[in-house]
């Protein structure tokens, strides 16, 4: 997800992200000099200050209220012994930093986070209500954060030494590194005593994909769902007007060599057809690296994948390769159904 998050920041530029972070309230953000933080680390939390829990945590409490910042505040009036109001900070003037939709879409991927299978902060679970949120570790477990929210309430923690240098790491084998997610959920699950469980509202302009997984693109139905594995195709939600317009072209259909289960040529005997994941071709000299999708796949390297047994160990073009196909967009893709994922669009300009 590190890499994910370093080329989106790359795509969109850091002087954006700052304008976002500026917008959702954050103040301790370097922002001229040597150690400025308009740079790629900033989308790992690289900044030169750090930010407070105050302000972070006001900032999610902004995407769970639909995208609109309130400024935190210590106290809502003042009064005297007669009722009389001294000081009133009950009114807000909330900031629409994000769309409504875009809000509900990040809510959605942090549930996973807390409720998802595998998710890494199942220990901030509350019973009976609705959680999404999202955890943070600093190098050498020198910090560790959680900051969650509920459709009624939004909360975060840190823990940590006041001097968090050398020899002031957490440690994960006595637990420092994970109670805190506990404590948070011990303190919500008192806070949200008597209140009715309910989902975060679903804003209009949520629309539903289905997706290939390993492309990105639509699902191609008889391909995509053919890889052989479970969860390849995966039903999406996105802002309306972001939807992928282009099909899976990573699936494709071959025939193999039932002998040498590499691409067939017409002089092998025993030919299967197959729905293949391509691969990408690496570049010459390097060896093919060896991930989950190698046994579900061929190289785009044919001339690697392709049998040459049966030709006496002369190299000839597979009809694959003869019939310049393999793009999965020609098939019809799938239509759209129900599920559950999120995908960014349709911000606002940021403020320059």
């Amino acid at each position: 997800m590190n890499i994910v998050a370093v080329k989106t920041i790359t795509d969109v530029t850091p002087t954006v992200a700052i304008d976002y972070l500026l917008r959702f309230g954050f103040t301790s953000l370097q922002l001229e000099g040597a150690n400025s933080d308009y740079g790629q680390a900033l989308a790992l939390g690289g900044l030169t200050n750090g930010v407070s829990n105050l302000e972070l945590t006001a900032a999610y409490a902004g995407i769970a209220n639909g995208g609109a910042y309130n400024s935190p505040k210590m106290y809502s009036k003042v009064v005297d012994n007669d009722g009389n109001v001294i000081l009133d900070n009950t009114v807000s003037e909330p900031t629409q930093v994000i769309s409504e939709q875009n809000a509900w879409l990040l809510i959605d991927c942090m549930k996973d986070v807390v409720t998802g299978a595998g998710g890494t902060s199942s220990a901030a679970k509350i019973s009976n209500m609705t959680t999404a949120g999202k955890s943070g570790t600093t190098s050498e477990n020198r910090d560790v954060w959680f900051v969650g929210m509920s459709p009624y309430y939004t909360a975060g923690i840190w823990v940590g030494y006041d001097n968090n240098g050398y020899k002031h790491e957490l440690s994960s084998k006595a637990g420092e590194t994970s109670f805190h997610k506990k404590l948070w959920a011990k303190v919500m699950s008192r806070i949200h005593e008597g209140l009715e469980n309910k989902d975060f509202e679903k804003p209009s302009g949520i629309v539903q994909a289905t997706i290939c997984t390993k492309s990105g693109k639509l699902a191609v139905a008889g391909l995509c769902d053919s890889d052989g594995r479970e969860g390849i195709v995966r039903n999406e939600y996105f802002a309306e007007g972001t939807v992928p317009t282009e099909t899976c072209d990573h699936h494709v259909i071959v025939n193999i060599c039932a002998d040498t289960g590499l691409l067939a040529t017409s002089m092998c005997p025993n030919q299967v057809p197959q729905v293949k994941l391509l691969l990408p071709a690496m570049q010459e000299g390097v060896a093919e690296a060896v991930t989950q999708d190698t046994a579900y796949g061929i190289s785009a390297n044919l001339q690697a994948a392709t049998c040459t047994v049966h030709s006496g160990g002369v190299y000839v073009p597979s009809e694959y390769e003869l019939s310049g196909s393999g793009a999965a967009g020609t098939a019809a893709p799938a239509q759209d159904q129900g599920g559950a994922a999120a995908q960014e669009s349709n911000e606002p300009a940021p403020i320059p």
